[in-house]
């Protein structure tokens, strides 16, 4: 499977999107999941929020897919993972009015680097492979 380097524009994109979309969708799931639990919704609002952390997920993992489709399953997985954490902060701030402390952006940076990083290391073996050919 190519690594995201590797494809055309049009694929590169799709990629991305996918990885991002996915993320977004799998933070926003458990915002729906927190909302539920709040005792001042009645039924029928607990109830759509609910229908809202199945869909996220559903969407969620679909975009996932996608992005396996297009890249590695070690990068999408990495990158989904990353996308997910980046959001979960922002929208646990937007929403909940939750602190992002020092810890959570070093948290943060790390995981985005270690992407970049396996991104960079797959470059690396996919031009040694076909320098070889």
């Amino acid at each position: 499977m190519p690594h995201l380097g590797a494809l055309d524009v049009r694929h590169k994109a799709a990629a991305l999107l996918a990885i991002g979309s996915g993320g977004a969708l799998g933070a926003l799931g458990p915002v729906f999941g927190k909302l539920a639990g709040r005792p001042e919704l009645n039924v029928i609002l607990v109830a759509l929020c609910y229908v809202g952390l199945v869909l996220c997920n559903i969407l969620g993992l679909a975009l996932f897919h996608r992005t396996l489709a297009h890249t590695s399953s070690l990068f999408a997985t990495a990158a989904s993972t990353a996308a997910n954490m980046v959001f979960s902060g922002i929208l646990g701030r937007a929403v909940f009015g939750e602190p992002l402390r020092a810890w959570w952006w070093a948290g943060a940076s790390i995981m985005l680097l270690g992407v970049t990083v396996l991104q960079a290391a797959a470059t690396q073996r996919t031009e040694l492979t076909s320098k070889e050919d």
